[in-house]
C-alpha cells in the first residue's frame, strides 16, 4: 500500500488480490490501511467506491487528503467456519457407545469466532460445535495462524470452547481415552475441525471494525435441571441458601454493535445445559439444542442468507453444565414407568432401565423445544434495553499447570479447613454407568464407592495404581488410572490449561472442563471477591466459558465429590480438584491486574508429533452398478404444507469428498427460466440425509425435507452481473462484500450460492466448482402453500455426490445426475429414454419449456 491509496473512513473500500486465484477477495470493514502496510497478499490493487459509483480505482486520492484518524474503543471482528466433518461409518463422541455410528445428517456443525481488539491487544473467542476440543487442535490451530499473522495469537489470547454436541464424529483429542471408539485418531475429523476453526478466526480478523459492545442477562426456567441432586444437597445448607434453584437459570449475553451502522453483528450467550437432547440411539450428526438455538438466531438476523453464509454470527456457548440436563422431564424407569432409585439413578441395579426425557415426543421434538427456549430468551434479552455498555482495557493470561503436583489449603463453607493435593488423572467405577441422560453398559452404577474383583483385574493389566493414588483419589475407587496409562499414548490429560480474558469489568473465566452448578459458582464468586480486592470495584459478571483449550471431564465440590455419582467419579483429579483450579484462577488473576509476571508453564508432550496415530478409514469404492442419483422411491405426487417429502435414491458415500462448506442437498424455489432460489441446505432443521449401505460397493440415500408451513426464501435476489451499478451507499456489507464476486461470475466457494441457468443440466457448470466431486441432481419440484387465489411456486430438490473412482482411487467429475419426473409427464411427451438417463431429453429446450410451463408434471403442495 503506498501513500496514495489510503482509503478514507467514509468510502466503501475493496482490497482484490492480482497474481491469485480468480474470484478471491479480500475485504477491510474498516481499512485501516497505513503506509507500507503488507497485511494482505502482495501485489494487490486497492479500489473504492466514489460518487454513487461501484468499484472505481484510486487514481487521483493521495495521503495527504485522505489520512486516517485513529478512533477510540473496541473493534470487533466475526466469522464462521463449517466443521462438519465424516458423516458416516465413524463413531460418535460424547456417550462413549460404540454402537453410535454416524448415518447420515441433520444439523452441520460449525465454528463460530470473534475477534475482540482494544489496540494494541485483541483476543480471539471461537465458540465449536464438538463434544470437546484438546490442545493437540489448539496446537493445529496456533501454528497456522502463526503462519498467517505471527505472533498475533498464541496461547494467551486464544480461546476454544466446545458446546459439548452428543452427536458429532470423533478421533480428534489425542487422549487415548476419548479416541478409543475410532480407534485412534481420524484425519477426516481432524483436518475439518482445525481448518473451519481457522476460517472463522480469518473471517473474524479481516472483518474487525469498531464495535459498541453490552452486556445483559435473563432468565430461562425450562429448560434445565439438576441430574444430580442429591449430590447438590450435600453442598452446605448456608450456600445453598445463596441461589433459588440448584441449577443456574441465568443467561448471559454479549452483543456486539457495529458504532457506524449501528447494526447488531454478533451474539454470545452462555446457558449451563447440556447438549444431549439427541439421545444415544441417535446417528445423524448435529450440534443439538445449543447449536440448532444458534442457527434459529442466525436466521432471525440474517433473513436472506443460507446458514453459515450470513454476516451475522450467533453463539450459545458452554458454561458451568456439570450437572445440568436437558431432559426436563427427569428420568424414570422405562420398563415400568417408576421412578428411579435416587442414590444410584437405577432400576432393580440396571443403570439402563433409568433414563431422563426431554419435553417433546421424541428426542428430535426435545431437542426443537429447548433450542427455542433458548433463541426465545436471547431474543427477548437483546430487544431488552436493560444492558451494561462494556468498556476499559483488554487483559488475557494463560498458564499450563500439572493438575497432580498442586497443593492447596482452604476452607469449606461450613468453616472445616482442608490441607489437599492433586491426584494423578483417574477415573472411578461410577464413571462407567454413565448418567441419567445416557447411561453405560455392563453392571456398573452411580454412587459406587467400593470397588470389584474383575474389575481391578482390569485396571492392574492396563495400568495399576499405586496406594498414593488410591488414597488420593479416595473416596473414589478407580477403575482406570488414566493418568498413568500411556499406551498408545496417553489417556487423559494431566497437564491443562488455566486462562483468564478480562474485557473492562467482565471476566472470562476459560475452564479445561465441565464444572458443576455449584462448582462453577465457587469460582466465580472466589473471582469477583478477588477483583473487588485488587480494583476495589466490584466486576459485573464472571463467566465461565467451558469445555475450553482442553478437556479433562468434570470438577465437583468436595462434598459432591464424596457421593461419586458420574461427575464426581468422572472429577479426574480427585477431591480437592474444584480448590486447586480456585487457587490457580485467583492467582492468574491477581498477576493479571497487578501487571506481574507469572509462570506459563508448558504443554504436555503427549501431543507431539501424535499424527502418526492418524488414520484414515478405508472408504469402499462406490461401483455404478445403477446410475448415481437413480431414484428408488419416488415422492407422492401431491403434498400439503406441514407434510414430509421423502425420496429414496441410489447413492455415493458422502465420506468421499470434503464436506465442509458443501451441501449434500438442496431445496430451490423456481423463480424464472434461468433462477432456482436455494430455500434449504442440508444445514436447515427441515431436512435431513441419511445414508445406508445396502452391499459392499452400493449405497442408498433417503432424503427428507419437512414443509415448513411458512416457507421463506433463504437467499436474497442476486444481483445480475452489472459493472455500472448506481447508488452503492445503500448496499449492506454482505452485499458489497460479495459484489465482486458476481461480477467476477466465479466465487464456487459455495456451491449454493451459483446462479444455475440450466437446471437440467448443471454439472458441465459445476465441474469447475467441484474440482473433485460432481453433482447428482434429483427434481422433485414441489410447490408449498398454494392457494385457490394464489399462482403455483416449484420447488427442485437437489442431491449431490462425490463419486470415487476405482481405477485410480480419486475422487473424480463424472457427469451423473437424474432427473425425477411424473409418469404423466412421461406419456404425455412420449419419451421412452428413463429419468436417469444423462442422454435424457435429446432437445434440452423442449425438456425446459415442458418443466417450467407444463404443470401437470409436477407435484404440488396445498
Amino acid at each position: 500500500v503506498s501513500e496514495d491509496t489510503i482509503v478514507p473512513p467514509n468510502y466503501v473500500g475493496f482490497v482484490e488480490c492480482v497474481g491469485t486465484r480468480s474470484g478471491d477477495v479480500y475485504v477491510d470493514g474498516s481499512l485501516k490501511l497505513k503506509v507500507g502496510d503488507e497485511r494482505h497478499i502482495p501485489r494487490c490493487v486497492i479500489q473504492v467506491s466514489t460518487e454513487n459509483k461501484c468499484r472505481v480505482p484510486v487514481t487521483n486520492l493521495t495521503n495527504k487528503d485522505l489520512l486516517l484518524e485513529k478512533t477510540s474503543g473496541y473493534r470487533v471482528g466475526v466469522g464462521i467456519g463449517d466443521i462438519t466433518g465424516p458423516i458416516v461409518e465413524v463413531n460418535f463422541l460424547g456417550y462413549a457407545n460404540p454402537w453410535q455410528i454416524g448415518s447420515g445428517l441433520h444439523l452441520r456443525q460449525y465454528a463460530r469466532a470473534y475477534v475482540i481488539e482494544d489496540d494494541p491487544k485483541k483476543f480471539a473467542f471461537v465458540s465449536i460445535d464438538t463434544a470437546m476440543i484438546g490442545y493437540f487442535i489448539k496446537n493445529k490451530v496456533l501454528d497456522h495462524l502463526k503462519t498467517l499473522y505471527g505472533d498475533t495469537y498464541s496461547e494467551q489470547n486464544l480461546i476454544l470452547s466446545a458446546i459439548h454436541t452428543h452427536s458429532g464424529p470423533g478421533g480428534y483429542m489425542c487422549d487415548a481415552m476419548y479416541d478409543v471408539a475410532t480407534a485412534g485418531l481420524l484425519k477426516e475429523t481432524i483436518s475439518v475441525i482445525y481448518l473451519g476453526i481457522i476460517k472463522a478466526i480469518v473471517m473474524a480478523h479481516t472483518s474487525l471494525k469498531e464495535t459498541k459492545i453490552f452486556i445483559s442477562s435473563g432468565i430461562l426456567l425450562n429448560a434445565n435441571i439438576n441430574r444430580s441432586p442429591l449430590a447438590y444437597l450435600l453442598n452446605h445448607e448456608s450456600e445453598r441458601n445463596e441461589y433459588l434453584y440448584n441449577v443456574d437459570k441465568e443467561m448471559v449475553q454479549l452483543k456486539f454493535i457495529a458504532t457506524e451502522s449501528n447494526k447488531l453483528i454478533g451474539l454470545i450467550n452462555w446457558f449451563p445445559v447440556h447438549p444431549n437432547s439427541m439421545n444415544s440411539t441417535n446417528t445423524l450428526v448435529s450440534s443439538d439444542n445449543v447449536g440448532y438455538a444458534s442457527v434459529k438466531l442466525e436466521q432471525h438476523f440474517n433473513q436472506g442468507s443460507l446458514i453459515g453464509k450470513g454476516p451475522f454470527i450467533a453463539s450459545f456457548a458452554s458454561t458451568n453444565l456439570g450437572d445440568v440436563s436437558p431432559n426436563i422431564k427427569g428420568p424414570y424407569c422405562i420398563n415400568t414407568g417408576l421412578p428411579c432409585d435416587d442414590v444410584t439413578s437405577s432400576c432393580n441395579k440396571r443403570s439402563q432401565q433409568c433414563i431422563a426425557f426431554g419435553p417433546g415426543n421424541d428426542m428430535f421434538e426435545s431437542t426443537e423445544i429447548i433450542a427455542t427456549r433458548l433463541y426465545t430468551t436471547a431474543l427477548e434479552i437483546l430487544q431488552n434495553n436493560n444492558h451494561t455498555e462494556v468498556t476499559g482495557k483488554i487483559q488475557f493470561g494463560h498458564k499450563f499447570v500439572d493438575m497432580s503436583t498442586q497443593q492447596v489449603n482452604y476452607t469449606l463453607p461450613n468453616g472445616t479447613k482442608i490441607t489437599g493435593k492433586g491426584c494423578v488423572a483417574a477415573v472411578g467405577y461410577s464413571f462407567a454407568a454413565g448418567t441419567t441422560d445416557g447411561p453405560g453398559k455392563f453392571n456398573f452404577i452411580q454412587s459406587t464407592t467400593s470397588t470389584n474383583p474383575f474389575w481391578n483385574l482390569i485396571r492392574t493389566l492396563l495400568a495399576a495404581p499405586t496406594a498414593n493414588d488410591i488414597q488420593c483419589q479416595n473416596p473414589k475407587p478407580i477403575l482406570f488410572n488414566t493418568g498413568r496409562q500411556t499406551f498408545p499414548y496417553q489417556w487423559q490429560p494431566n497437564i491443562n490449561s488455566v486462562q483468564i480474558v478480562i474485557l473492562g469489568d467482565v471476566i472470562l473465566a476459560a475452564v479445561p472442563s465441565e464444572f458443576t452448578t455449584m462448582s462453577g459458582r465457587r469460582l466465580k464468586k472466589t473471582l469477583k471477591n478477588e477483583f473487588l480486592e485488587n480494583t476495589g470495584t466490584n466486576v459485573s459478571y464472571v463467566i465461565i466459558a467451558g469445555l475450553s483449550n482442553s478437556y479433562s471431564s468434570y470438577v465437583t465440590t468436595y462434598e459432591e465429590y464424596q457421593m461419586q455419582r458420574y461427575e464426581g467419579a468422572s472429577t479426574l483429579y480427585g477431591p480437592h480438584t474444584l480448590a486447586i483450579y480456585e487457587h490457580l484462577f485467583k492467582s492468574l488473576l491477581t498477576s493479571l491486574l497487578k501487571n506481574e509476571l507469572f509462570d506459563k508453564g508448558s504443554p504436555s508432550k503427549n501431543y507431539d508429533n501424535k499424527d502418526k496415530w492418524a488414520m484414515s478409514l478405508p472408504i469402499p469404492f462406490d461401483i455404478n452398478l445403477i446410475n448415481f442419483g437413480t431414484v428408488l422411491v419416488q415422492p407422492k405426487s401431491s403434498y400439503k404444507s406441514g407434510e414430509t417429502v421423502t425420496t429414496v435414491f441410489k447413492s455415493s458415500n458422502p465420506r468421499n469428498g470434503d464436506l465442509s462448506e458443501y451441501t449434500l442437498l438442496a431445496v430451490k424455489k423456481f423463480v424464472n427460466s434461468t433462477y432456482w432460489e436455494t430455500v434449504a441446505t442440508d444445514a436447515n432443521w427441515e431436512t435431513k440425509y441419511q445414508w445406508k449401505r445396502v452391499g459392499m460397493p452400493e449405497n442408498i440415500a433417503t432424503i427428507t425435507w419437512y414443509i415448513n408451513l411458512d416457507v421463506q426464501s433463504a437467499m436474497k435476489p442476486v444481483l445480475e452481473p452489472d459493472l455500472n451499478i448506481e447508488n452503492c451507499d445503500n448496499l449492506s456489507e454482505q452485499e458489497i462484500l460479495n459484489m465482486p464476486v458476481i461480477f467476477a461470475n466465479q466465487n464456487f466457494d459455495n456451491y449454493n450460492e451459483i446462479v444455475i441457468e440450466n437446471v437440467g443440466e448443471p454439472s458441465r457448470d459445476l465441474m469447475g466448482a467441484y474440482e473433485e466431486s460432481s453433482p447428482v441432481i434429483l427434481e422433485v419440484n414441489p410447490d408449498p402453500n398454494s392457494s385457490a387465489d394464489k399462482e403455483d411456486e416449484f420447488y427442485v430438490m437437489e442431491i449431490v455426490a462425490n463419486l470415487k473412482n476405482q481405477e485410480d482411487e480419486r475422487n473424480t467429475t463424472e457427469v451423473n445426475y437424474a432427473h425425477f419426473y411424473t409418469d404423466q409427464l412421461e406419456n404425455d411427451y412420449g419419451n421412452s429414454k428413463t429419468s436417469n438417463d444423462p442422454n435424457f431429453g435429446e432437445n434440452r429446450e423442449e425438456y425446459e419449456s415442458i418443466r417450467t410451463n407444463d404443470r401437470r408434471g409436477i407435484i404440488r403442495i396445498h
